[in-house]
């Protein structure tokens, strides 16, 4: 395949929706999550205060590109329809406005064995095994629990007590997994979990631990640092190609424009939220900025199996096919929606 056209920030911001959904299809599938409960946001390309999150309600298997929640760090709903949990709000906006640059995906989950963990009264990850090597002297750890995170300074705690670190085990509750994009965060959370289950399965035996001592553990580590953005970004391009083959319905294109305002209608400003709720949710309405800057599409095809390209003035865009070859819907330039042929300008967006 040709190498993909410069992204313009609509293509950028789809990318993002398209990996953010595929995160949530995954840890599902993995069974990573709990009910309708933990929260993955990534900051929208662009931005240092929108960022991507589930609507609250949604299974993770019902997460698509197309219905994820665009919201402003002040509770507004920009794009899609609420409500969005407060703890998700409250501690994802604060960790992201922290470092917008560091923290651009923000994952937190209650994942059985990194939680197992958070559990005990020594809630450390041990040098036991490579994988817990990657995580040499980057992980946070707040003894703290404070209950449920509903307010600000809750949540500017957590962040706080980050220290710049990507990775934070908070005792009795679960962990926060950050990257500099949605690939480097997802590739952490994954290999958290499976050096924690290593670690819990090893005391389980009863048997006498060998420990990985500082030097080696801090050695293995610089090695794993070196190749991790590559490592990453090829993990979840691995991952969601076989999603594609399962149900490719997480692909789904947004309409770009927030909901509830027909094609062409004037910007609104929106409206503030209205506060926590019996639900605890975040209920916006559906506001807008800039008006419309894309139109609908109807969803994937179903079947994508080629791609095809058609000369458009003097640049080529990318359609998706039906098993026919016929094009069906044009996806935006560069837009690495399989993630198939070259890398994407400048490394994986997120």
């Amino acid at each position: 395949l040709p190498s993909p056209a410069p992204m313009s920030n609509i293509s950028r911001v789809l990318q993002a929706r398209i990996d953010l959904a595929a995160v949530y299809r995954l840890l599902d599938k993995y069974k990573l999550n709990e009910g309708i409960c933990n929260h993955l946001t990534a900051l929208v390309p662009g931005t240092t205060d929108r960022f991507l999150v589930i609507r609250y309600g949604l299974l993770w298997s019902e997460v698509t590109a197309s219905n994820l929640v665009m919201v402003d760090a002040q509770g507004n709903i920009i794009e899609g329809e609420g409500p969005v949990e407060t703890t998700a709000f409250q501690i994802h906006k604060a960790i992201h406005l922290a470092d917008p640059a560091k923290y651009a995906c923000v994952l937190h989950t209650h994942m059985p064995y990194s939680t197992a963990i958070c559990c005990l009264k020594d809630f450390e990850l041990k040098m036991v095994h490579q994988n817990s090597c990657r995580f040499h002297k980057g992980i946070a750890y707040d003894p703290k629990f404070n209950g449920l995170v509903l307010d600000d300074n809750e949540g500017e705690r957590l962040a706080s007590v980050m220290g710049g670190k990507t990775v934070l085990m908070h005792r009795s509750h679960g962990v926060i997994v950050c990257g500099a994009s949605i690939a480097a965060a997802f590739d952490d959370l994954y290999y958290l979990e499976r050096a924690a289950e290593v670690q819990v399965l090893a005391l389980s035996t009863g048997q006498e631990i060998s420990y990985v001592d500082d030097e080696t553990a801090s050695h293995v580590k610089a090695q794993m640092d070196k190749g991790k953005e590559e490592w990453a970004a090829a993990h979840l391009n691995a991952l969601k190609r076989g999603l594609l083959r399962e149900d490719p319905s997480f692909m789904k294109e947004p309409r770009l424009r927030p909901a509830g305002l027909p094609w062409g209608s004037r910007a609104a400003k929106p409206r503030a939220w209205a506060g926590h709720g019996p639900d605890r949710g975040i209920r916006a309405s559906a506001g807008r900025l800039g008006g419309a800057v894309g139109r609908a599409r109807n969803g994937l095809p179903r079947l994508c199996t080629s791609f095809a390209f058609r000369r458009r003035s003097d640049f080529r865009r990318m359609y998706i096919t039906s098993a026919g070859g016929r094009p069906r819907f044009p996806v935006p330039p560069g837009v690495n929606t399989l993630n198939i042929g070259a890398p994407l300008p400048g490394g994986a967006p997120l």
